[in-house]
């Protein structure tokens, strides 16, 4: 009545089961266990059940196909085979077997076997030749065990087969010990790519995650980190064998705890717990006893300007792996969680308080986060992961705790005395920075301002001038403040460079002494707490016009503006900002004027009138020049730092050409005034705004950047963004990045060398075939410990090969292991491109990439 029953389990106490068995001519699995631990002998009836696929036996001393040829020898028994067939058998499972002599005619009875495990077989003979689909790796056990044991045949293995091929753990000596000490090598690689190979059985094949299955990662990542690390001299020569020989029974019984768990079996939990016991006593042993020396963290070298930025990147970084099931992560999650929770502490006390006003408390801070990412980065790429997981972690994290039992002592978290963004350090302005400075362009616009200046309502109205960095915001206020028109119009005019002052009275008192006038001029070290009445009186019953240049947040302009009268007298202010949000909040009447570039003629005016003042330039300079103007993009600071450079040169076509063939490179030369333009823009973003600024200097100069892209592209570095609108929304307001419709947006060439110069200093990029960059050709170890890598192919500049440091671990810079993200932009990849090694990559992009033509197998996983 069961003869279409497909899949069976027995459990039973019987020496051997009834011939009715046989009658299940459609069984496809077989589950056989002995309850009571003997063996069981399986009947002649067995081998009449063709259609068999599956088959997991336990406790057989005897599986014989002919009752006949059937021996016993002390409990042993012959296994013959030869006559047999299973023409559907995909998988075999045997454990705990015993038997004196196993026959076998492989390609005829087992002629579609592909996964064969075999556990705790107990043999004096076992021809491995005889599974021609396995003959590779059955070849090499059958000689790694000779060698080790110095005997010709296999006498006690430990096998477990996972995916095709066996693996296999020879038996130890009496003591324990390793057979052939002079072995270790490839003893060590066996055992480590066992234990490699069960754990992408493990992921690949999805086993139901539990507390067990997890502690089985535990031990196999911590086991596997000793194995890689064993020849790298760091254990004392003298307990090698003994270590090694702790490691493998460790091994052994992981694989048997695992097989144990695939079977539901009771004792699973109690294993489980001793093998966590005993790797606690093996770390304790590795710290006091194997290893030479403890690791030194002294010689790390990282970089520290950019704090805010490191402590974000890395907090979301940790958060990530704590939110990770990732099986690399186990072994150490506990640590990473410790880490992140005492980071994000700290982080919350600084966030109220100038890191200036403690800057080495602030300093030690970043040392130990450094620390801790170069350790917990270090492990989970395992390299040189033994030192960092027993010494330098556990130290970290200690030290974490004390740093932040001393923020937490030393800082009020009340003390907000510094509001959230606020830049790193305050940059001193020239007030009179604007005088003597060539004007060119923008005539529509003076004008256009001027009106709304000298008409429109009698209120108050707000003018706000918004723009980039560098675009001319603060000389085009400065030429319509010293117009005539202007000048004969109002009563009274001030000019107040708010900039990074933070102190609204003073700033008040700019203001007042400019109303006032020099005689009556207030001393900035007086203060008064009346001085926005005093302002307030004196502005009464005139028509003022006030110029607040450079503001950065709303709450100051409300300071500011407060104490002006509003009278119907026509009183003006001339607001210029780098942020939309400021200028919508303190519109009135007028609509912000958005500042264009300057267009080419006007670029070539500018750049003219700076090489040449009054003169005109020589025709046969004219044509480069105009290339040169082109090149700087309609940005005036731009054009007026490289008409410094060429003002200084002869008057010669060739050093005009060199200026412009190498026009990124004479910008740089004067990086920091490039750099201190944009940081001030860079320092009033949200700290989860500003990595996400750097990483566009992925995209190439000039390129049009879809929107609608940008998510995925900061989702994979790991950014916390909920929406890449409100992103660049904030980024389009601070003036950093210019948009051209819904969908598409630009960063100008200046935002995208701050953003090269920034991530490259931050070590969070590394670009390599970038021809005519700054330092673009270098490719030292300190580069490449990036935390991620571009790599744009441009012919005869840049060639990938299967040599090159990424793509051949056997050649790679140990740094490279910490790569997070790597980007191959158009080119070849060499036919051998081996990124398994890169654990922690998270972000693989390989855009316009060519495979070669002779490919026949293409191999992507993913774990």
């Amino acid at each position: 009545m069961l003869v279409h029953l497909k899949y069976l389990i027995i459990y039973t106490e019987e020496k051997a089961l009834s011939p009715s068995f046989s009658n299940l001519c459609n069984l496809e699995t077989l589950v056989m266990n002995h309850l009571e631990g003997s063996c069981m002998i399986l009947s002649p009836w067995f081998w009449s059940l063709a259609k068999l696929r599956d088959v997991r036996i336990k406790c057989c001393a005897v599986f014989d196909p002919d009752i006949k040829v059937r021996k016993f020898d002390g409990g042993a028994g012959e296994w013959n085979m030869e006559d047999v067939t299973f023409k559907n058998l995909k998988y075999l499972k045997l454990k705990d077997l015993s038997v004196s002599e196993w026959q076998v005619d492989a390609e005829k009875s087992f002629p579609m076997l592909e996964k064969l495990d075999v556990i705790s077989l107990w043999t004096s003979q076992i021809v491995l030749e005889i599974f021609p689909q396995l003959k590779k790796s059955t070849f090499n056990i059958k000689e790694y065990v000779e060698q080790m044991t110095g005997e010709d045949k296999l006498d006690v293995c430990f096998q477990v087969k996972i995916g095709r091929g066996l693996m296999t753990h020879p038996k130890t000596g009496c003591d324990g010990t390793c057979p052939n000490p002079t072995g270790h090598v490839s003893y060590v690689d066996s055992l480590r790519e066992s234990l490699i190979h069960l754990q992408e059985y493990m992921v690949i094949n999805a086993v139901t995650p539990t507390a067990s299955t997890c502690n089985i990662h535990v031990m196999i990542e911590f086991l596997v980190i000793i194995l890689i690390d064993v020849p790298k001299d760091i254990i004392c020569h003298d307990k090698l064998s003994v270590l090694v020989a702790r490691v493998r029974e460790l091994t052994e019984e992981v694989f048997v705890l695992f097989c144990n768990l695939e079977e539901n079996m009771n004792e699973a939990s109690g294993a489980n717990l001793n093998l966590l016991e005993s790797i606690e006593l093996l770390k304790e042993d590795l710290k006091n006893d194997f290893l030479k020396a403890r690791a030194d963290s002294s010689q790390l070298h990282f970089p520290m300007s950019d704090g805010p930025l490191f402590m974000t990147l890395l907090l979301t970084n940790l958060k990530d792996f704590v939110n990770s099931n990732a099986s690399s992560v186990t072994l150490i999650k506990k640590e990473i969680k410790q880490v992140k929770e005492d980071l994000e502490i700290i982080r919350s006390f600084f966030g109220y308080v100038e890191q200036e006003l403690h800057r080495d408390l602030w300093t030690r801070v970043l040392d130990v986060a450094y620390e801790a990412e170069h350790a917990i980065h270090s492990i989970l790429a395992r390299n040189h992961g033994l030192l960092q997981l027993i010494f330098i972690l556990p130290d970290t994290v200690e030290k974490i705790k004390l740093v932040k039992k001393e923020v937490q002592e030393k800082i009020p978290k009340s003390s907000g005395i510094i509001v959230a963004n606020a830049p790193n350090k305050l940059v001193e302005r020239n007030s009179s920075s604007t005088v003597g400075k060539i004007i060119v362009g923008f005539e529509e616009e003076t004008k256009w301002i001027i009106r709304k200046l000298t008409r429109g309502p009698a209120e108050i109205d707000v003018i706000s001038i918004v723009g980039m960095p560098g675009i001319g915001k603060t000389t085009l206020a400065f030429r319509v403040y010293n117009d005539k028109s202007i000048v004969h119009h109002f009563d009274v005019c001030a000019w107040c460079t708010v900039d990074q002052e933070r102190n609204e009275k003073k700033l008040l008192v700019k203001i007042f002494n400019q109303v006032i006038g020099l005689k009556e001029r207030v001393s900035e070290n007086d203060i008064d707490d009346d001085v926005a009445d005093k302002l307030r009186k004196k502005l009464c019953g005139q028509r003022y016009l006030i110029v607040l240049d450079d503001m950065w947040d709303t709450a100051t302009l409300d300071e500011l503006t407060r104490p002006f009268p509003e009278l119907h007298k026509g009183s003006r202010v001339i607001l210029t900002s780098r942020k939309k949000e400021v200028a919508l909040h303190g519109k009135c009447h007028s609509d912000p004027l958005y500042l264009r570039l300057l267009r080419l003629e006007e670029s070539w005016e500018l750049l003219e009138k700076r090489v040449f003042g009054e003169e005109r330039c020589p025709d046969e300079l004219k044509d480069v020049g105009e290339k040169i103007a082109r090149k700087c993009g309609g940005l005036p600071l731009v054009l007026d730092l490289i008409g410094g450079v060429i003002s200084r040169k002869e008057k010669k076509e060739a050093l005009w050409l060199e200026v412009l063939n190498n026009l990124s490179s004479f910008i740089f030369k004067d990086e920091e005034e490039l750099v201190k333009v944009i940081q001030l823009s860079y320092d009033h973003l949200s700290d989860h705004v500003k990595p996400c600024l750097i990483y566009l200097a992925i995209y190439p100069k000039d390129k049009d950047i879809r929107i609608s892209k940008l998510k995925d592209l900061w989702n994979a570095q790991g950014f916390e963004i909920k929406s890449a609108d409100e992103v660049v929304d904030e980024l389009i307001s601070s003036s950093l990045v210019i948009p051209f419709d819904n969908s598409i947006c630009k960063i100008h060439d200046l935002v995208h060398d701050f953003c090269y110069i920034k991530s490259r200093k931050e070590k969070l990029l590394h670009f390599l075939g970038r021809s005519k960059s700054p330092s673009s050709s270098s490719s030292s170890s300190s580069d490449l410990m990036a935390r991620g890598i571009l790599i744009r192919f441009k012919k005869y500049i840049f060639r990938l090969n299967e040599n090159f440091v990424v793509f051949n671990p056997e050649k790679k810079n140990p740094y490279v292991k910490h790569l997070l993200s790597l980007k191959v932009y158009k080119g070849r990849l060499p036919p051998k491109s081996h990124l398994k090694h890169l654990r922690l990559l998270k972000s693989l992009d390989l855009k316009g990439i060519k495979l070669t033509d002779s490919l026949k197998y293409l191999i992507i996983q993913t774990k």
